[in-house]
């Protein structure tokens, strides 16, 4: 009896039309995401973000993940001694940023998102150049009261 209906289940879905059946297996697939990303150089204080979407749906349940140098980042934020981050997911995406930049923000940041058919990922190199003192004196300088120049 449970053969006969295994058989009889299955046999309406191996007659289905070719683009009937194409639709019906788009919908489980792996996601896709988008190329749009582009290593950067910035000065410390800087502010750095990173957005993570889809070029192609892929089957819900996704999951997104950041991580940094290969080590997952936690969602509220991380040490706030050592790193300000923030991390905002929807369903569809996510944004990683960082309000000002630290020296020991540089690194490979990585976007992940996976669903139950597979798993997609994108990585940026960021890297931190500090502002050099004579540039933050003339900088300084520049932005002073003209009467109190030297």
């Amino acid at each position: 009896m449970f053969r006969e209906n295994f058989i009889i289940i299955f046999i309406p879905f191996l007659l289905l039309p070719n683009r009937l059946l194409s639709e019906l297996l788009a919908h489980h697939q792996a996601p896709k995401l988008a190329e749009n990303i582009h290593n950067q150089t910035l000065l410390i204080g800087s502010k750095f973000k990173f957005f993570c979407y889809l070029q192609a749906s892929g089957s819900r349940p996704l999951h997104f993940e950041w991580l940094k140098d290969g080590q997952i980042l936690r969602h509220y934020g991380g040490d706030r001694q050592t790193s300000s981050y923030t991390i905002a997911t929807t369903e569809d995406d996510t944004l990683f940023s960082i309000d000002k930049i630290r020296l020991n923000d540089s690194g490979n940041y990585t976007c992940l998102v996976r669903n139950s058919f597979g798993s997609d990922s994108k990585t940026i190199s960021l890297t931190i150049k500090a502002k050099s003192h004579v540039t933050k004196q003339l900088h300084d300088w520049l932005h002073s009261d003209p009467a109190n120049r030297k």
